[in-house]
């Protein structure tokens, strides 16, 4: 049973992350990495992680800069296993425990850098049950292609995205935002393409137009898993379908 204290110490907590998200979004949004920075460590201060939207925001203006990354504050929950099939995904830290900035050693570095950030943005997200929707994977999937991280975009997608998304309540799946969109397709599809894995794009594409067929989509999303039984009369259809589905 929950005291009123602790139904107290939750409902400021919870307010804390809102209003220093909304700071790392306002901030990244005009390019304050720093001030965006703060606000960020100030919620792990707290003991929660930003909202995805936020962590978004910073993440897609840290992918614009072309300088030294800040090193953000790491979450105050231990990675220990892997979540909804993701491993746990560390931030990248910098050559001292007192370093505030990474030095990027070449572009392709930075990318890199900045896609292992997503990564750990992520699997935080999952320990915290701050789903993530549209944008936040949306700005990932963009991070993992500027580094050509193909595997991990696969392994995203087609595993930690699905499962995720399940998980997510009943009462968010009304929000469009929470689950994939063609415009998440199209992401994946064109970044695998980027990637030299044209293979993988033909997969994904033909996966979509499956899963875009109006008899077997649910609560608007293409993961959610259909009941065969529903659709007897429609039987080679199904069994067709199963394999993006399973």
């Amino acid at each position: 049973v929950t005291t009123p204290e602790e139904k107290r110490e939750s409902v400021l907590k919870s307010y804390q992350q809102e209003v220093w998200s909304s700071g790392i979004r306002a901030h990244a949004l005009l390019n304050e990495i720093e001030e965006a920075v703060e606000c960020f460590g100030r919620v792990i201060a707290a003991g929660g992680y930003p909202i995805a939207e936020a962590c978004a925001a910073l993440l897609d203006a840290l992918a614009s800069q072309n300088t030294s990354l800040p090193v953000l504050a790491a979450d105050q929950i231990p990675a220990s296993s892997a979540i909804c099939g993701m491993k746990p995904a560390y931030l990248p830290q910098g050559d001292s425990p007192l370093d505030k900035y990474i030095i990027a050693k070449s572009p392709k570095h930075h990318r890199m850098l900045v896609a292992e950030m997503g990564l750990a943005m992520l699997y935080s997200l999952l320990q915290h049950n701050n789903w993530p929707g549209v944008y936040f994977y949306s700005v990932l999937i963009a991070a993992l292609v500027r580094a050509r991280m193909v595997d991990e975009l696969r392994h995203i997608f087609e595993v930690v995205m699905p499962v995720a998304m399940r998980k997510v309540p009943a009462h968010l799946r009304v929000f469009r935002g929470f689950m994939p969109s063609p415009f998440t397709w199209l992401m994946a599809i064109r970044g695998a393409i980027k990637c030299g894995d044209t293979m993988l794009a033909d997969k994904w594409f033909s996966e979509y137009r499956m899963s875009a067929m109006p008899l077997f989509r649910e609560e608007s999303s293409a993961y959610i898993r259909f009941e065969s039984k529903r659709f007897s009369k429609h039987s080679l259809l199904a069994q067709l379908a199963l394999p993006y589905y399973s």
